[in-house]
């Protein structure tokens, strides 16, 4: 600043041939387009003195007519060599000549101004955010993002060869980049807070697996709830008498009570990756398998397992209530695996995932059938071949539920036999067999003699009692000859 300003030399000669206007004010400044390599003739100042190429190369001189001519250096020894778009050792007379041409045809470039520039970082935003609104996947918004960037390149590289205006490229690139990484980083941790939120919600009216599916893989879980058909385990509790006991019990107490037992099995279910799908009053129905399996063989193991565990946390419960003076709870399990329907069930105004089907119902009835049996856990020949190498099992009975025509064979669910935290059968468990198989052959003085010695083994055993009274009715009575052991359950 305040020092003498110089004009140049192609200035000078403009001026000189009375082209003063076509002179720049912003000579300074402004970026003028370069000829393009060998498009402005060279000639050596030696070949003005020999004749022939006087004569020949240079017509006699009419290659000068009506030409301006720029008289310079231009042997290596000089180092009069610049960088430049057009050579980046263009020789100092030339960068003159290239200073010249572009004054003379107006080829200069304009840089756009304040106003456009600002407008295009406002672009850019604005195109940011309609990627990052319009794409939720970050990589997807990130990768249109990048490809809108390339696009404002080449309307860049456009605009500068055709019609000659330098717009900016960092700035708005930038502000397209940086947008676009800090709206999709904010959508990240916004929906990362917002699906917790949901999570914790939901975790409380919908069980936690369902909702893990929902929230983790929404296309894919939303278009099973259509429907599907497959293999599923189902569980089904309740709690004996409890009808009786909330009428005589104060209402506070009952769902003080109720809640605490339903918090300790649900947990039991979640952590043995189950599916609550539905309380019923005291009624649990829960599901393996429904949203995710992990096989029929593992699914059945762990609702079997959930099972046990829930039969051994009752007894805890029970053990809490009586030391606080709370009526104690009776619970019957029931366990079935077969095929269901998992779907979307209700009305456009309320709708639950659920399954339903002939598994469901029998699962249903096998529960009940622990009441009748006197058991804490029923489970179904369809479990029981599943799981027999992992549990300690006890046939029950050969029973026609209410809605089949075929018996099932249940069985019940002593222990675990695996290595974390099994036990061993115990010892007249293969007697009592052998007392079943007996029986239902109709031997019924053997079958008696062998639930006898089970029963004086086992004292209280409510199975090997009802088998030694059947038996002792059958020595009796005799069962008609079509009679194959099959017990007819009359209510559900």
């Amino acid at each position: 600043a305040g020092e003498r300003i110089y004009q140049s030399l192609a200035a000078a000669a403009l001026r000189q041939l009375g082209e003063s206007a076509r002179v720049p004010e912003d000579s300074r400044g402004r970026a003028f387009r370069f000829a393009r390599n060998n498009t402005i003739p060279r000639v050596p100042f030696y070949s003005l003195f020999l004749e022939t190429d006087w004569s020949t190369a240079l017509a006699d001189g009419a290659i000068f007519k009506d030409r301006i001519v720029v008289i310079g250096p231009s042997a290596p020894l000089l180092q009069d060599f610049h960088p430049t778009p057009a050579d980046k050792r263009l020789e100092g007379p030339l960068l003159h000549v290239n200073a010249l041409a572009a004054a003379l045809d107006g080829a200069f470039y304009r840089r756009s101004g304040s106003f456009t520039n600002a407008a295009l970082l406002f672009f850019a935003a604005t195109v940011s955010l309609t990627i990052v609104r319009r794409f939720r996947h970050p990589v997807l918004a990130l990768g249109t993002t990048v490809i809108a960037s390339a696009v404002y390149l080449g309307v860049v590289a456009g605009t500068f060869q055709f019609a000659s205006v330098m717009l900016p490229v960092l700035y708005p690139i930038y502000t397209l980049l940086f947008s676009a990484v800090g709206c999709i980083a904010w959508n990240f941790g916004k929906e990362r807070a917002e699906t917790s939120r949901l999570r914790s919600t939901l975790d409380r009216y919908v069980s936690r697996n369902v909702v893990r599916e929902i929230l983790d893989h929404r296309e894919d879980f939303l278009n099973s709830l259509g429907g599907t058909r497959k293999p599923m385990t189902i569980l089904f509790s309740d709690v004996r008498g409890f009808t009786s006991f909330s009428e005589r019990a104060d209402a506070a107490t009952v769902v003080e009570q109720l809640n605490e037992y339903l918090g300790e099995m649900v947990h039991l279910i979640f952590t043995h990756d189950g599916t609550v799908d539905k309380f019923m009053g005291d009624g649990i129905m829960a599901v393996w398998g429904n949203v995710h399996s992990e096989g029929a063989a593992t699914d059945a193991a762990n609702a079997l397992r959930a099972a046990l565990a829930m039969r051994d946390q009752i007894q805890t419960l029970n053990e809490r209530w009586r030391g606080r003076g709370i009526p104690e709870f009776t619970v019957g399990i029931g366990l079935h695996h077969g095929e269901a329907i998992f779907g979307n069930m209700g009305s456009d105004e309320k709708m639950e995932p659920t399954v339903i089907g002939d598994a469901v119902n029998l699962a249903s009835r096998v529960e009940g059938l622990t009441k009748k049996y006197g058991v804490s856990i029923c489970i179904t020949e369809s479990v029981a071949a599943l799981t027999k190498d992992q549990f300690v099992l006890r046939s029950v009975d050969l029973v026609r539920v209410v809605g089949r025509s075929a018996p099932v064979e249940i069985f019940h669910a002593l222990a675990r036999r695996d290595a974390q935290g099994g036990t061993t059968p115990p010892p007249w468990l293969d007697r009592y067999e052998q007392a079943v198989q007996e029986f239902r052959s109709r031997e019924f003085d053997s079958a008696l003699a062998g639930f006898t010695a089970c029963g004086a083994q086992a004292p209280g055993d409510t199975l090997c009692a009802l088998y030694a009274a059947r038996a002792r009715e059958f020595l009796i009575n005799p069962p008609p000859p079509d009679w194959n052991g099959t017990e007819i359950a009359t209510s559900k």
